[in-house]
Protein backbone atom coordinates (compact mmCIF):
# COMPACT_ATOMS: atom_id res chain seq x y z
CA UNK A 1 0.00 0.00 0.00
CA UNK A 2 1.42 3.41 -0.78
CA UNK A 3 0.53 7.09 0.73
CA UNK A 4 -0.14 8.88 -1.44
CA UNK A 5 -1.05 12.77 -0.92
CA UNK A 6 -2.68 15.01 -4.04
CA UNK A 7 -3.57 18.54 -4.85
CA UNK A 8 -6.59 19.37 -7.39
CA UNK A 9 -7.50 22.67 -8.67
CA UNK A 10 -8.95 24.71 -11.39
CA UNK A 11 -9.65 27.94 -11.90
CA UNK A 12 -13.08 28.12 -10.51
CA UNK A 13 -12.07 25.53 -8.08
CA UNK A 14 -15.82 23.99 -8.62
CA UNK A 15 -17.26 21.09 -10.94
CA UNK A 16 -13.29 19.15 -11.88
CA UNK A 17 -11.64 20.46 -8.84
CA UNK A 18 -14.25 18.30 -7.12
CA UNK A 19 -14.54 15.56 -9.53
CA UNK A 20 -10.83 14.65 -9.91
CA UNK A 21 -10.41 14.54 -5.72
CA UNK A 22 -13.40 12.28 -5.72
CA UNK A 23 -11.85 10.07 -8.57
CA UNK A 24 -8.71 10.07 -6.98
CA UNK A 25 -10.13 8.58 -3.63
CA UNK A 26 -12.47 6.31 -4.90
CA UNK A 27 -9.22 4.76 -7.01
CA UNK A 28 -6.47 4.82 -4.82
CA UNK A 29 -8.90 2.77 -2.39
CA UNK A 30 -9.84 0.08 -5.31
CA UNK A 31 -5.95 -0.52 -5.65
CA UNK A 32 -5.43 -0.94 -2.04
CA UNK A 33 -3.69 2.80 -1.66
CA UNK A 34 -3.98 5.76 1.15
CA UNK A 35 -4.83 8.99 0.20
CA UNK A 36 -5.84 12.03 1.24
CA UNK A 37 -6.84 15.12 -1.63
CA UNK A 38 -6.77 18.55 -0.63
CA UNK A 39 -9.02 20.76 -3.06
CA UNK A 40 -8.47 24.61 -4.31
CA UNK A 41 -9.89 26.81 -5.98
CA UNK A 42 -12.63 29.90 -6.37
CA UNK A 43 -13.96 28.58 -3.33
CA UNK A 44 -10.96 28.62 -1.36
CA UNK A 45 -8.71 25.47 0.03
CA UNK A 46 -10.80 22.33 1.25
CA UNK A 47 -8.81 19.59 3.31
CA UNK A 48 -5.59 21.11 3.76
CA UNK A 49 -2.81 18.91 3.70
CA UNK A 50 -0.76 18.79 6.80
CA UNK A 51 3.27 18.45 6.98
CA UNK A 52 2.61 15.25 8.47
CA UNK A 53 0.60 13.64 5.96
CA UNK A 54 3.05 15.27 3.18
CA UNK A 55 6.22 13.79 4.48
CA UNK A 56 4.50 10.61 5.29
CA UNK A 57 3.87 10.07 1.85
CA UNK A 58 5.72 8.48 -0.93
CA UNK A 59 4.74 10.41 -3.65
CA UNK A 60 2.61 13.64 -4.67
CA UNK A 61 -0.07 13.90 -7.36
CA UNK A 62 -1.23 17.30 -8.35
CA UNK A 63 -4.28 17.07 -10.94
CA UNK A 64 -4.32 20.69 -11.28
CA UNK A 65 -5.21 23.60 -14.74
CA UNK A 66 -3.81 26.49 -12.34
CA UNK A 67 -0.77 27.31 -10.35
CA UNK A 68 -0.18 25.16 -7.07
CA UNK A 69 2.14 26.44 -4.25
CA UNK A 70 5.33 23.44 -4.46
CA UNK A 71 7.30 24.33 -1.92
CA UNK A 72 5.91 22.14 0.83
CA UNK A 73 6.89 19.37 -1.74
CA UNK A 74 10.04 20.31 -2.36
CA UNK A 75 11.52 16.96 -1.12
CA UNK A 76 8.95 14.65 -2.59
CA UNK A 77 8.52 13.29 -6.03
CA UNK A 78 5.52 15.18 -7.43
CA UNK A 79 3.45 14.10 -10.49
CA UNK A 80 1.64 16.80 -12.56
CA UNK A 81 -1.03 16.27 -14.88
CA UNK A 82 -4.30 18.65 -15.46
CA UNK A 83 -7.79 17.60 -13.88
CA UNK A 84 -9.30 16.20 -16.95
CA UNK A 85 -6.35 13.78 -16.96
CA UNK A 86 -7.50 12.74 -13.10
CA UNK A 87 -10.81 13.11 -14.19
CA UNK A 88 -10.35 10.40 -17.31
CA UNK A 89 -7.26 8.16 -16.91
CA UNK A 90 -7.30 7.91 -12.51
CA UNK A 91 -5.69 4.65 -12.71
CA UNK A 92 -3.13 5.89 -14.85
CA UNK A 93 -2.27 8.81 -12.95
CA UNK A 94 -1.99 7.00 -10.09
CA UNK A 95 0.58 4.37 -11.79
CA UNK A 96 2.63 6.74 -13.44
CA UNK A 97 2.53 8.98 -9.92
CA UNK A 98 4.20 5.41 -7.94
CA UNK A 99 6.05 4.66 -11.28
CA UNK A 100 8.43 8.03 -9.73
CA UNK A 101 9.38 6.63 -6.87
CA UNK A 102 9.42 2.16 -8.01
CA UNK A 103 5.78 1.29 -6.89
CA UNK A 104 3.87 -0.55 -8.17
CA UNK A 105 0.30 0.75 -8.93
CA UNK A 106 -2.33 -1.31 -10.10
CA UNK A 107 -1.76 -4.45 -8.83
CA UNK A 108 -4.27 -4.55 -6.10
CA UNK A 109 -3.88 -7.15 -3.13
CA UNK A 110 -5.93 -10.65 -3.32
CA UNK A 111 -9.10 -10.06 -1.91
CA UNK A 112 -8.98 -6.84 -1.95
CA UNK A 113 -9.35 -5.20 -5.81
CA UNK A 114 -11.55 -5.92 -8.76
CA UNK A 115 -13.37 -9.42 -9.26
CA UNK A 116 -13.48 -10.36 -13.02
CA UNK A 117 -16.99 -10.56 -14.64
CA UNK A 118 -16.20 -14.40 -15.48
CA UNK A 119 -16.59 -15.19 -11.82
CA UNK A 120 -19.94 -13.47 -10.96
CA UNK A 121 -20.94 -14.79 -14.05
CA UNK A 122 -23.47 -17.37 -12.46
CA UNK A 123 -25.04 -15.08 -10.08
CA UNK A 124 -26.66 -13.66 -13.22
CA UNK A 125 -26.19 -10.30 -14.66
CA UNK A 126 -25.54 -6.58 -12.90
CA UNK A 127 -27.89 -3.73 -13.44
CA UNK A 128 -26.75 -0.29 -12.38
CA UNK A 129 -28.78 2.79 -11.65
CA UNK A 130 -27.09 5.84 -11.74
CA UNK A 131 -28.48 9.22 -11.72
CA UNK A 132 -25.55 12.44 -12.42
CA UNK A 133 -26.15 16.31 -11.33
CA UNK A 134 -24.58 19.26 -11.95
CA UNK A 135 -25.16 22.83 -10.03
CA UNK A 136 -26.19 24.16 -13.43
CA UNK A 137 -27.26 21.14 -15.04
CA UNK A 138 -26.00 21.36 -18.53
CA UNK A 139 -22.20 20.27 -19.57
CA UNK A 140 -20.94 17.78 -16.55
CA UNK A 141 -24.41 16.30 -16.02
CA UNK A 142 -24.40 14.56 -19.45
CA UNK A 143 -20.42 14.26 -19.37
CA UNK A 144 -20.65 12.25 -16.08
CA UNK A 145 -23.66 10.00 -17.93
CA UNK A 146 -21.59 9.66 -21.03
CA UNK A 147 -18.42 8.33 -18.24
CA UNK A 148 -20.73 6.20 -16.95
CA UNK A 149 -21.93 4.21 -20.06
CA UNK A 150 -17.97 3.77 -21.07
CA UNK A 151 -17.39 0.06 -21.75
CA UNK A 152 -15.09 -2.01 -19.15
CA UNK A 153 -11.76 -1.41 -18.92
CA UNK A 154 -9.62 -2.56 -21.73
CA UNK A 155 -7.86 -5.43 -20.37
CA UNK A 156 -11.33 -6.84 -19.82
CA UNK A 157 -12.28 -6.20 -15.66
CA UNK A 158 -14.87 -4.75 -14.07
CA UNK A 159 -15.16 -3.48 -10.42
CA UNK A 160 -18.43 -4.81 -8.69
Amino acid sequence: MAKIVAVTACPTGIAHTFMAAEALKKTASVMGHRIIVETQGSVGTKDPLTEAAIAEADVVILGADTHVEMTRFAEKPVYETTTSETIKNTEAVIDAALALVGLEGGVPKPGTGPVLVEETAAAGPKHIVAITACPTGIAHTFMAADALKKPPRPWGMTLR
